[in-house]
């Protein structure tokens, strides 16, 4: 069903949003820097409070991010978890948890300062996902506002 081979990369990354903007070679490097998983349902990825050791990007399936255990986020194929918390040696603001099976391929975080520099699409990218996500944390924490309630909380690509 779905395609790990290393050869067979390549072409789930081109097909991502984040890697759109990168040549071929700079896929192939960024193939070497991945490691696919596949990931059962209930499987925590991540959890809220802990450091973060890799960027982790959903290629298939879907996955919630819950803050203090509530539910705020869903993602799916295209989204990215950790980007923040590997980029300045922090701990995860969340936690996120597969809703389904789930196909991702992780960068370790000693590999995702050279996977940027590798390709710089990529990084701008990855920034304006964070920058957006920020965005509707921001919303959230204003009276009223809930992150589950606004129309575009589901950050998927």
């Amino acid at each position: 069903m779905w395609r790990t081979r290393n050869d067979e990369r390549l072409g789930q990354l081109a097909d991502m949003r984040l890697f759109a903007g990168c040549s071929t070679n700079e896929l192939v490097r960024i193939a070497r820097n991945t490691t696919p998983v596949i990931v059962q349902p209930g499987r925590v990825l991540a959890a809220e409070g802990r450091r973060a050791r890799e960027l982790i990007i959903l290629v298939d399936g879907t996955a919630t991010v819950s803050v203090c255990g509530e539910e705020v986020l869903t993602l799916g194929p295209g989204s990215t978890f950790g980007a923040a918390a590997l980029l300045d040696r922090g701990t995860h603001m969340a936690t996120l948890t597969a809703r389904s099976t789930m196909l991702t391929m992780v960068v370790a975080g000693r590999e995702l300062e050279s996977l940027l520099s590798e390709c710089p699409s990529a990084a701008r990218r990855l920034l304006t996902d964070m920058a957006g996500r920020l965005r509707l944390a921001a919303e959230a924490a204003t009276p009223g506002g809930r992150l589950a309630d606004q129309p575009h909380a589901r950050l998927a690509s």
